[in-house]
């Protein structure tokens, strides 16, 4: 019937609660299935709709489908990798003689439905993938990659993220390391500038391991030492990865630049003298600073490295404190999305001077909305 009426993106929608319901309900009935047959019938399933809404494509309809396709590529990712793991057919994995066996009986019990030479059905992917290592990888990384596109197609960005350091992890079993670090990189990055800062230390350390296996000495310094001086890590952990980065500074052919980012952090930046600054003339600065990592660190050499803000502060709003000190708290970048807005409120009496309504607007023209009145107004006062 959804076919019928061109409602492809109702049935994408409906597919994954579905599977999930009959996946409980075999549960609460306790029906037994041999090692691996529900996760094959999960992923045929998933692939059978994915593999209609493919056919059935329009242009116009393409945006409804895949903000629930995308979920489904991510979900048939996730079986076939279980199928793997189940079956022995992971990088570097041998398969036993009983894994075989567990194959030949999920390739009877999933019968024959053949498709075209150039449009396989699903059954014949899931039979093939199965046969070999090779062409496990080539299905699972497929499915996987294309859960990835289709949600930043979608707009999201952190699904996407965490489906692809699940890619990571298995580029790491083929021995890809540069494959994997650039997943890891990305998720990291949107971590840290969604303030999931345990999500980013715990994709910091997988990044560790990463350049570890790549000998990339200089790229593993600063990795450990974002992890030593993350917070929400466990303190024996901050010691290890403390201790290898010292080692790897002593193998090291030269200076390296790492962004201190949070592992040191400025607590007040202060003028010592208090005559007047000319150009060329000496400054004391006094600066103090508090380091994140887990042990003590011999500093040799302090440097600061000072810039002018070519930006022009109105009067009256200063970005930084008008005294000779700075803390902290002036130096710390403001999010302009947690900025306060410039509001006006909009009063309208009536004859009588009485008040009829209240509200507020905007005092930016491009905040205001341009297809209704100025402002929203609330019946009363407040």
């Amino acid at each position: 019937m959804l076919l019928l009426t061109n409602k492809v993106w109702e049935m994408a929608a409906s597919c994954l609660p579905f599977l999930h319901t009959c996946t409980r309900e075999l549960i609460i009935l306790e029906i037994s299935s041999p090692p691996g047959a529900v996760a094959c019938w999960l992923f045929l399933a998933s692939m059978c709709v994915l593999q209609t809404c493919d056919k059935f494509n329009h242009a116009d309809e393409v945006e409804e489908y895949s903000l629930h396709t995308a979920s489904l590529w991510e979900y048939a990712s996730q079986k076939i990798r279980s199928l793997g793991e189940l079956c022995g057919l992971m990088p570097g994995g041998v398969p036993t003689s009983g894994q075989l066996h567990t194959v030949v009986l999920l390739s009877a019990g999933m019968g024959d439905n053949p498709g075209t030479p150039n449009h396989p059905s699903p059954t014949d992917k899931l039979k093939e993938a199965l046969c070999s290592q090779d062409a496990f990888n080539k299905t699972y990384l497929e499915l996987a990659e294309l859960a990835v596109g289709t949600y930043k197609h979608i707009g999201r960005l952190r699904s996407a993220r965490l489906v692809g350091r699940e890619v990571a992890s298995f580029y790491m079993l083929l021995g890809e390391t540069q494959k994997a670090a650039a997943f890891l990189g990305d998720a990291m990055r949107t971590f840290e500038q969604d303030g999931w800062h345990e999500l980013a230390a715990q994709t910091q350390i997988e990044l560790a391991d990463c350049f570890r296996k790549a000998d990339d000495v200089r790229r593993l310094v600063g990795a450990c030492a974002f992890v030593s001086a993350a917070q929400e890590i466990d303190t024996l952990i901050r010691w290890t990865y403390f201790d290898e980065m010292r080692k790897c500074l002593d193998a090291l052919d030269g200076p390296l630049l790492v962004p201190f980012g949070d592992i040191v952090r400025i607590v007040s930046v202060a003028l010592k003298s208090d005559a007047v600054i000319m150009q060329d003339s000496g400054v004391n600065v006094e600066l103090a600073i508090d380091s994140n990592f887990p042990r003590e660190v011999v500093c040799t050499n302090l440097v600061i490295s000072l810039e002018a803000d070519a930006k022009e502060h109105k009067k009256g709003g200063e970005k930084y404190s008008a005294g000779r000190v700075l803390t902290g708290k002036d130096l710390k970048a403001q999010d302009p999305m947690l900025q306060r807005m410039r509001m006006k409120r909009n009063l309208d009496f009536k004859q009588d001077r009485q008040l009829a309504t209240a509200g507020v607007a905007s005092k930016f023209t491009e905040l205001r909305r341009k297809d209704s009145v100025a402002a929203t107004h609330t019946q009363g006062g407040f």
